[in-house]
């Protein structure tokens, strides 16, 4: 029987078949597109996080103003039935007065 006789190549041969300033000049040039590449990215990252945080804060501004709208139109709204309820029955509106008065003195005094 016959064998093939085959040899295997160390990476070293390899390696020596290339001239040196190919092989540096490629990996410099594949380093510097990686940096590039590198760069864009954490770019594109900070530029995404700054549209969240602006997305975020117009949210929080809008849900503020609307809530603080709300609670001013609340408190006229309360403020025009209590005028409303004085005038209609002054006597009461007097006697519950006092009588908030009295109990806030209570809760004070001690």
């Amino acid at each position: 029987m016959a064998r093939a006789s085959t040899t295997i190549r160390q990476p070293e041969d390899i390696s020596n078949e290339i001239p040196k300033d190919e092989t540096t000049g490629d990996l410099q040039a594949q380093i510097a597109r990686l940096k590039e590449d590198i760069a864009g990215l954490a770019s594109a990252m900070a530029n995404l996080g700054s549209e969240k945080v602006r997305e975020a804060k117009r949210g929080a501004s809008e849900t503020y103003q609307s809530a603080r709208r709300s609670g001013e139109d609340t408190v006229t709204e309360l403020r025009d039935q209590l005028t409303e309820t004085a005038r209609e029955k002054p006597l009461t509106t007097i006697a519950v007065a006092a009588g908030v008065g009295f109990l806030l003195a209570l809760m004070t005094r001690r």
